[in-house]
C-alpha cells in the first residue's frame, strides 16, 4: 500500500515569482498584440514592427509558461526562466537604449524581469524548482 505524503508548502517567494511571471506575460501579450490590432483597423505596420510584435507574443507566452511551471514547482522552469527572462530583459534594455517603442513599458518590463531573475536565484526558490 502506498502512503501519500503531504506536499510541502509553497514558499512565498515562489508564489510571488509565479504571479509576477503571469502578470508580465499578460502585460507583454497585450502590448505585443497591439500592432496587429492597429493593422486590422487599417494602420500600416512595418515588417520590423510585425517581427517585434511576433517576438513579443512568443516571449509573453514563455513568461506565462514560466509562471505555470513555477506555480507547479517543475524543475524544467528554472533554466528556461533564466534564459527567457534574461532575453526579455535584454530586449527591453535595447528598446530603452534606442528609444524605440514605449519607454515606460520597456522600463516596467525590464524591472519586472530583473526582480524575477533575482527571485530565481533566491535560496528559498532554487530548491523548490529542483536546483541545488
Amino acid at each position: 500500500m502506498q502512503t501519500l505524503t503531504p506536499p510541502t508548502p509553497r514558499p512565498a517567494q515562489v508564489t510571488l515569482l509565479a504571479l509576477l511571471a503571469w502578470a508580465t506575460g499578460l502585460f507583454e501579450l497585450i502590448t505585443a498584440v497591439w500592432p496587429f490590432v492597429a493593422a486590422l483597423q487599417g494602420a500600416e505596420i512595418s515588417s520590423a514592427m510585425g517581427a517585434v510584435g511576433a517576438l513579443g507574443i512568443l516571449l509573453s507566452l514563455l513568461a506565462i509558461a514560466i509562471g505555470v511551471g513555477v506555480w507547479r514547482r517543475q524543475g524544467w522552469v528554472w533554466p528556461l526562466g533564466v534564459l527567457g527572462l534574461g532575453t526579455t530583459a535584454l530586449f527591453q534594455l535595447i528598446f530603452l537604449a534606442t528609444r524605440s517603442g514605449v519607454p515606460l513599458y520597456a522600463a516596467i518590463t525590464f524591472l519586472l524581469c530583473g526582480v524575477m531573475l533575482i527571485l530565481l536565484y533566491r535560496p528559498a526558490v532554487k530548491p523548490s524548482l529542483g536546483r541545488p
